[in-house]
C-alpha cells in the first residue's frame, strides 16, 4: 500500500482541490520539487506553472499563477492566485 498525504489547494475565493495524494511536484522559484510522504518541512513561493499531483495512480495537473506553499510530513497546503 502506497503512503499518503493531503493536499489542499485554495484561491482567494474557493477551494479548488482537497484529497489524499502519493506525491505533488511544484514550481517553486527554485525550480520544481516533488514532495513525497515524510518530507521535511518547508515553506516557499510557487510560481506560475502547473502543480502535479498522483492519487489512485493517475497523475493530475492544476494550473497556477503563483502563491505559497506550506509543506509538513503529512500535509501540503497551497494558496495560489
Amino acid at each position: 500500500m502506497l503512503v499518503i498525504m493531503d493536499l489542499f489547494i485554495y484561491s482567494l475565493d474557493k477551494k479548488i482541490f482537497e484529497g489524499a495524494v502519493h506525491s505533488v511536484s511544484l514550481p517553486t522559484e527554485s525550480g520544481i520539487i516533488t514532495v513525497l510522504p515524510g518530507h521535511a518541512s518547508l515553506v516557499t513561493n510557487l510560481k506560475g506553472g502547473q502543480v502535479a499531483y498522483t492519487r489512485d495512480g493517475t497523475r493530475n495537473e492544476i494550473s497556477v499563477a503563483g502563491g505559497f506553499a506550506y509543506i509538513d510530513q503529512k500535509r501540503i497546503v497551497l494558496l495560489v492566485g
